[in-house]
């Protein structure tokens, strides 16, 4: 089972106009000046920009999987802790599963 994101343990950081502007004015530098230049992202970069989670307690995934194991006649333990977990999850985000 996948895990799920601890909401306690997320903190969202965001700078004033003034420090924004400053750092991409020095990205745009390091970028003029680079011969290669490579960018990562992933999980968590997206869903500061309001793009919604695929794994977290209220993700598509997340969703999905509750679903498939409410639909479960017969749910092993662990199916029912699974489920039992991703519930917790999104209820601390505060929407319903």
């Amino acid at each position: 089972m996948s895990s799920t994101v601890d909401s306690r343990r997320v903190k969202e950081y965001a700078d004033d106009a003034e420090m924004l502007t400053s750092k991409i004015d020095k990205l745009v530098e390091m970028i003029q000046s680079s011969k290669n230049t490579i960018f990562f992202t992933g999980a968590g970069v997206s869903t500061s920009a309001g793009i919604a989670d695929y794994r977290g307690p209220t993700g598509v995934w997340t969703k999905q999987r509750m679903k498939k194991l409410v639909a479960k006649a017969s749910p092993t333990a662990s199916e029912k802790a699974e489920l039992d977990l991703l519930q917790s999850e999104a209820k601390k985000e505060g929407e319903r599963p």
